[in-house]
């Protein structure tokens, strides 16, 4: 830390925090703190002689207090995520902009379904998207493939050789505007993803989560009542649907996420670093 001037070290992924425990050992004077991003801690990222933890809610507190770590050093805060998805967005002007509909569009009035398959695209992003297709003359699906080029192209060539329309998307920095334009998000449940849903009081279907940490926040999210998890591929339609057509539920899931939510979680961590490291 002399070296680069730094006056706190901070990891927010598991396996940063345990080399950061190993670190504090031999560094007992350095301050060192871990931010979780998903909502069940993993012991492995619960090294017990860090300085600070920053986690998702009172449950995730529980399980690092249940590790040996005393509870003055654990602030159930919430998982940080920029601010912007906290702001009012113009839901019009995205949806002209970013999704190409307009007044004139026969879709302009059409529910837009929000498809995430993580940073990676994976392989069930696409077979995600073609459960929705049959009724994608009901809504209008921006789908994010992010680093998986093959299926965006794959995607689109589908869409265009039946006549449909569709947003199908790369890498986007515009997800917060996304968000706040849907109606349904359909995601792979990672802890960021989530929780920026929760700040904009989105309905999330939940799909094909990585065995462990994804398990865990489609868990968590199921709890607040933010949204339903599924068990297959074939469940995504149905869930999707009912979101879209029933206004009791659909109102149900967004105040929930709204009540999950905590408001201004990156600032929170940010003083709680900041003070404790000076």
């Amino acid at each position: 830390m002399a070296s680069t001037g730094a006056s706190a070290l901070v990891a927010t992924h598991f396996y940063g925090a345990g080399v950061l425990g190993r670190y504090k050992e031999l560094n007992p004077t350095a301050f060192a703190a871990v931010v979780l991003t998903d909502y069940v801690p993993h012991p492995i990222g619960i090294p017990p002689n860090l300085d600070l933890y920053v986690v998702a809610d009172e449950a995730a507190a529980e399980v690092v207090a249940g590790l040996g770590v005393p509870d003055k050093v654990i602030h159930p805060t919430g998982i940080p995520i920029d601010p912007a998805f906290e702001e009012p967005a113009d839901v019009r002007g995205i949806r002209t902009e970013i999704l190409g509909l307009s007044a004139d569009d026969t879709e302009d009035d059409l529910p837009v379904v929000l498809v995430m398959g993580g940073g990676l695209g994976s392989g069930t992003l696409e077979r995600t998207v073609l459960a929705l297709f049959r009724a994608s003359t009901a809504m209008h699906l921006a789908v994010l493939c992010g680093a998986n080029e093959l299926a965006r192209k794959h995607l689109q060539r589908i869409y265009r050789r039946r006549g449909r329309s569709a947003t199908i998307l790369s890498f986007t920095d515009r997800v917060r505007d996304l968000m706040a334009a849907a109606t349904v998000l359909v995601t792979k449940p990672g802890g960021m993803t989530c929780t920026e849903a929760l700040a904009r009081g989105l309905p999330q279907v939940l799909y094909h989560p990585i065995p462990g940490n994804e398990e865990d926040n489609a868990a968590a999210m199921v709890r607040y009542n933010a949204g339903v998890m599924v068990n297959n591929t074939s469940q995504i339609l149905g869930e999707t649907l009912k979101i879209l057509t029933s206004r009791r539920h659909r109102e149900g899931l967004k105040e929930a996420a709204r009540s999950a939510h905590r408001p201004g979680s990156a600032m929170a961590a940010a003083r709680l670093i900041l003070d404790g490291s000076t």
